[in-house]
């Protein structure tokens, strides 16, 4: 089930993944393919920029600071999201899918948003990403 709720009004859980946390900052970029585009098609991926607010084995929480598409177009999607998080000395790539979003306002449109992402395990990228990870375990 995805939630989407404001998140000043609600306390953050933070027990609830079952793998530990760890709060690491990266810039991150996220590419929303079009639902079934049709080959030919001029339309491109949308792109997001926004940045890391913690990072597990399992997952990622991202924040959206200008988010200039509804929430629900995120969940709507076929596919994963492809995501790019910036890290020092490379990139590292990985396919997940929103599974959370919390958003910072009640007015339409959503200014910012908190997303949650679960990590697709069988993405080439996912071995960089867990590599990345024992760098701060």
């Amino acid at each position: 089930m995805i939630v989407v709720n404001d998140r000043r009004q609600t306390p953050r859980e933070t027990t609830r993944r079952r793998t530990p946390r760890l709060l690491i900052n990266r810039n991150v970029q996220l590419y929303i393919h079009p639902p079934s585009v049709p080959s030919g098609s001029s339309e491109s991926p949308r792109l997001l920029f926004g940045y890391t607010h913690d990072l597990s084995a399992i997952g990622l929480s991202i924040t959206l600071p200008a988010l200039d598409c509804s929430v629900q177009d995120l969940f709507g999607m076929e596919e994963p999201l492809d995501v790019i998080i910036g890290t020092t000395p490379e990139l590292i790539r990985v396919k997940a899918s929103p599974v959370h979003c919390e958003t910072t306002s009640t007015l339409l449109p959503v200014e910012s948003a908190c997303i949650g992402l679960l990590i697709d395990e069988q993405d080439d990228g996912y071995q960089m990403y867990l590599k990345y990870l024992r760098e701060f375990q």
